[in-house]
């Protein structure tokens, strides 16, 4: 180590100076971190007298830690003596520097990857984009759906309800109807309970056109054919004591293919409509005519992806009018629905402001 010459020392202390150029080894200048003083990601401490450059200066954070006997510092006789705890912590400081880097930048995990939950899910020419009536959306891969409903579900069967729907005669209801719906929709409905539907003259049902289609038909022609009100007439035909919505809508849309949605609990509650726990015959008709007039509404909405569905299903050789389409793919997304080796993927995410 070379000399230091008087210059390099610093400025001495003067006559009149005691103790130490700072007040004292418990008040001495902290290694105060300048902000422009940052290379390479080491902190930089800042000397705020000239001793303390002085000693600073014998050591880089390059030379890494440097010990030396006190006695080996050649110190000129205008330097008071410093106190011996001060140069041990200082050394120690001196030393840290060299190792110390500053710590990376705190990255979030937000933004370090977008969010799924920001994200849409882009949709497939089969997906169902279903505006509830609460107000919450429902969106469906409709073909994905209806394959698996197609696949396991004993209605979609060879010879089953979906097969049956339409035959027969399309005006009259018959106990024919009610043993279709037994075997294989789950309704379980006593024929008795339908003599009198059976011995009416069902004028309500004859009155609406075969071929009148309740999501084809645009604004104007299901106007003109008074869609909205043969619906709810037909519909308030059938029910009565031990015949709800569910059954006499299984029974219509045997009639009427085109016209009448099953509306089923799990339809019904999807779509966002609450049920009373035992509505009366007239809150029955009130729900009928509401979830009706959704299922058209949204139908209409998702014309060209229902479309899409039917025409791909038609190339399986299976064949089911866009209401049916619908009703399926609503049925299927309720969270209690299940149909033998069809396992769904259920995502519930907030939907975007």
């Amino acid at each position: 180590m070379r000399r230091l010459t008087g210059a390099e020392q610093g400025p001495s202390a003067g006559p009149g100076d005691s103790g130490p150029p700072w007040p004292s080894s418990t008040a001495r200048p902290s290694a105060e971190r300048h902000p422009s003083a940052l290379a390479d990601g080491i902190p930089s401490v800042q000397p705020t007298s000239p001793k303390e450059a002085l000693i600073a200066t014998t050591t880089t954070p390059d030379t890494g830690e440097l010990r030396l006997a006190l006695d080996d510092i050649l110190v000129g006789d205008n330097v008071r003596d410093i106190d011996l705890e001060h140069v041990d912590n200082l050394a120690q400081s001196i030393a840290l520097r060299g190792l110390l880097r500053a710590p990376p930048p705190i990255r979030s995990f937000a933004r370090s990857r977008p969010s799924r939950y920001g994200q849409s899910v882009p949709d497939s020419p089969y997906t169902l984009r279903i505006e509830r009536e609460d107000g919450e959306l429902l969106v469906l891969e409709g073909l994905e759906l209806l394959r698996g409903f197609i696949g396991g579900d004993p209605s979609a069967q060879p010879g089953g309800y979906d097969a049956l729907a339409g035959t027969g005669d399309v005006n009259r209801i018959t106990l024919e109807d009610v043993t279709t719906i037994n075997t294989t929709m789950r309704a379980r409905s006593k024929l008795a309970h339908w003599q009198p539907i059976v011995d009416d003259d069902q004028g309500w049902l004859e009155a609406i056109p075969p071929n009148l289609d309740i999501i084809e038909a645009d604004d104007e022609a299901w106007s003109a054919a008074d869609g909205t009100e043969l619906v709810s007439a037909a519909i308030a035909g059938c029910i009565r004591p031990y015949i709800g919505l569910a059954r006499s809508t299984k029974v219509l849309h045997l009639k009427r293919p085109g016209v009448f949605p099953v509306l089923d609990e799990f339809v019904v509650q999807v779509i966002g409509v609450g049920l009373p726990d035992s509505p009366t015959p007239d809150e029955r008709i009130a729900i009928a005519k509401r979830v009706t007039a959704a299922i058209r509404h949204e139908g209409r909405r998702n014309i060209e992806a229902l479309r899409r569905i039917q025409a791909k299903l038609a190339e399986e050789d299976v064949q089911l009018t866009l209401v049916r389409i619908l009703d399926i793919a609503l049925w299927f997304a309720h969270p209690a629905a299940s149909v033998d080796g069809a396992k769904r993927e259920i995502r519930v995410r907030m939907r975007p402001a």
